[in-house]
């Protein structure tokens, strides 16, 4: 196991954040893309989705992947939460969303909460050999995490099944969808740690494990993007995709310090400082769905209440529905012409 110099670590999470930045603007053009119906056009020609696809994916997954090879796991995840004020201000000045003054307030205590997770987590970087990483995810613990991490995933899909299509429950479909998204993508983030540390270690061409890891960390990704933006089709970005960054971090801490050891060389002050940054994240978290102003749904509620109205024209005061009836069958189109 390679220890890095320390200093690598302030090049890790200053490309990191650059990262993540960088996602939260891609993220925020494929919104824009759902906003203006290509959806509605085939995957190949939705330009505006594609090129949020590069900036969230390419640019941002190259600039990260450097990042964990520089610095901890459970260190370099909490810089993925800095981006929420990147994206609170890109939503509101670039889609015309808006955040009332409680949203305010739970996004800076998220932004709180996340500055001081990186502040007081793991600064030791190890870079694992292929032969390490095996025995790690292979162990009880590993196997017990992951068997949590399934429990969430199933837990998120049975729940959003149940609740589908239900307005009043609209606050809980962006937290699960976001809560579901952040989780695979947190252990996305583990296992692109694993391929970097097999890269950077591997004094022969291990391809077997680099294969399964790279392979793994693709499937993780697509799948997260996939959840991700079913909801983002959904729910204003300035509150979904701050919910989905706070909690990609909080997985992403979570999966370094369980499974590669990190909170094993944790101080007294680290043991009682980080826990309590990670609960001001959830706090933030459990307010911040709500936070956003209602306006911003204003549009579909609207087209609702127009169908709505459409609908009632089309029976009468003494309930006769015209529309299926003979007289409205047999009524001539009107003729505007001469």
């Amino acid at each position: 196991m390679a220890n890095n110099a320390s200093p690598h670590w302030i090049l890790g999470v200053v490309l990191c954040a650059l990262g993540s930045t960088c996602s939260s603007a891609g993220l925020i053009l494929q919104k824009h893309s759902h906003n203006v119906g290509e959806t509605a056009k085939p995957l190949y020609s939705r330009w505006r989705w594609w090129c949020g696809f590069v900036m969230a994916v390419v640019l941002a997954g190259v600039l990260e992947s450097v990042a964990l090879l520089l610095a901890p796991l459970s260190l370099i995840s909490p810089m993925f939460g800095l981006s929420i004020a990147a994206n609170s201000i890109i939503s509101i000045v670039c889609l015309g969303e808006r955040m009332t003054q409680r949203g305010v307030w739970a996004t800076t205590l998220i932004i709180v909460g996340t500055s001081l997770t990186s502040a007081f987590g793991s600064h030791d970087s190890a870079n694992r050999t292929a032969e390490e990483i095996f025995m790690t995810l292979t162990s009880g613990t590993s196997a017990g995490y992951f068997f949590v991490i399934f429990g969430i995933c199933s837990m998120c899909w049975a729940l959003l099944r149940s609740i589908r299509g239900q307005r009043q429950h609209a606050w809980l479909d962006s937290l699960l969808f976001a809560n579901f998204a952040g989780c695979v993508g947190g252990n996305q983030t583990l296992f692109l740690k694993c391929t970097m540390d097999v890269m950077a270690t591997a004094h022969g061409l291990e391809w077997a494990a680099l294969a399964s890891f790279a392979s793994l960390t693709f499937v993780l990704g697509v799948g997260q993007l996939a959840i991700l933006n079913q909801g983002l089709a959904q729910h204003a970005a300035v509150s979904y995709l701050a919910t989905y960054k706070s909690l990609l971090t909080v997985y992403g801490c979570i999966a370094g310090g369980v499974v590669f050891g990190e909170f094993e060389k944790f101080a007294m002050m680290q043991w009682v400082a980080f826990p309590v940054s990670v609960f001001i994240v959830i706090c933030g978290l459990l307010v911040l769905p709500e936070g956003h102003d209602a306006g911003t749904d204003k549009d579909s509620d609207d087209e609702t209440e127009s169908n709505e109205q459409h609908e009632s024209c089309k029976v009468s005061m003494d309930g006769t529905d015209f529309e299926n009836s003979k007289e409205w069958n047999e009524l001539e189109p009107l003729s505007l012409g001469g």
